[in-house]
């Protein structure tokens, strides 16, 4: 019984550590991990946009090629719509590139 006690004590405390530094964890890291796009300067915000279209276009590509291989496209629509998703990334891409001046 008294075995069955201090076991039931020790996992009540390691829960309760647990909790806290989770607690803790989240209150640290919270305001980092919570700011908005609005608090970025305006550089960054393009910055953050520009790398969110280009995952969206990469995203894209991908699924054109998945809707031809499963012949929801024909290769005419699949070769003028993948050309056309892989510009836009090459050129979202160059503008993420760092200036060289």
């Amino acid at each position: 019984m008294m075995v069955a006690a201090i076991s039931s004590g020790t996992t009540v405390a390691a829960g309760l550590i647990a909790a806290v530094a989770v607690t803790i964890a989240l209150a640290v890291a919270g305001p980092l991990l919570n700011r908005s796009h609005e608090e970025l300067a305006p550089v960054d915000q393009e910055r953050v946009r520009l790398t969110e279209d280009l995952d969206r276009s990469l995203t894209a590509v991908g699924e054109i090629a998945d809707d031809h291989a499963l012949g929801n496209l024909s290769d005419a629509d699949f070769a003028e719509l993948d050309q056309a998703e892989r510009e836009r990334a090459v050129r979202l891409m160059r503008r993420l590139e760092p200036n060289e001046s």
